[in-house]
């Protein structure tokens, strides 16, 4: 349905010559800024190495994130203060942890992680512990973040009200697309709380964030891939994505204003 949903609005936007953020009734910025999506390194040092390469491309975010983050306290920590020194003091530090503790565990990592200014702390918890998310936001000063894996309002509202979180994450492939997208900003919005997007797949899914954060007045940030050994994505849009000081701009052109290269799409059916 999502899928259908983003379809429906590409195709009536380039119908009517008109982006996507101008159906939607959007036209807050011409760009947006996003951070560098990574993988943690394998090491703690390589992670500060990949960090400082970001850091180097002009972002001024960087997220690293799942293994070998949950390994053991020390790796952990490691992992986060080599993140930080390759950054350096700038550009915000932020931490998925890939679903890996539970909620003391969490608050422990969180106020170790806190030295090192971290911005965010995502998905410390399983999706639906949403009393171990209240117990942690209570007791953190640490940013929250959650809601890549809901599908539905109804679940995003047991997040925000039950769980207590700071950051409204979203993704549109999950949710239902646009129109449900917009449903869920909007509740965040009568809350008090920022949205960002998820999306670490192709360019055609950050197209369309770009379009839908640009359309809502609690955007925050939008996610871009960094990962340097993903190519898929390369190859299956015509237009490639490419981050300039650290922002995205928000595309112009007609519907999404990207168009698949449907050569690629045959060469990589299976």
């Amino acid at each position: 349905m999502s899928g259908i949903d983003m379809a429906l609005w590409d195709i009536k936007g380039k119908a009517l010559g008109l982006p996507v953020w101008k159906l939607l009734g959007g036209g807050f910025d011409s760009k947006i800024r996003c951070y560098a999506s990574s993988l943690f390194g394998a090491t703690p040092e390589q992670t500060g190495e990949l960090a400082r390469r970001y850091r180097d491309q002009g972002f001024t975010a960087v997220k690293f994130g799942w293994d070998p983050m949950g390994q053991d306290e020390k790796t952990d920590i490691a992992l986060v203060r080599e993140a930080r020194k390759g950054l350096g003091d700038g550009p915000d530090l932020l931490i998925d942890a890939g679903l890996v503790w539970d909620s003391k565990t969490a608050l422990q990592r969180a106020r170790a992680f806190s030295e090192h200014n971290i911005y965010w702390l995502e998905e410390p918890l399983r999706p639906d512990d949403y009393d171990g998310y209240r117990k942690l936001a209570a007791a953190t000063d640490v940013r929250i973040a959650a809601g890549e894996e809901e599908s539905g309002r109804l679940s995003f509202i047991e997040l925000m009200d039950r769980g207590r979180i700071d950051v409204v994450q979203v993704d549109l492939t999950r949710c239902g697309g646009f129109t449900e997208a917009m449903k869920i900003a909007a509740l965040a919005w009568d809350r008090g709380l920022p949205i960002a997007n998820h999306g670490f797949t192709t360019y055609i899914n950050v197209t369309a964030a770009l379009h839908w954060l640009n359309s809502i007045p609690n955007a925050l940030i939008c996610e871009f891939v960094a990962e340097e050994e993903t190519n898929l994505r390369e190859s299956v849009t015509r237009q490639k994505l490419r981050a300039k000081d650290g922002y995205l701009e928000i595309p112009q052109e007609p519907g999404l204003g990207i168009d698949v290269d449907w050569d690629a799409v045959a060469r990589f059916r299976v």
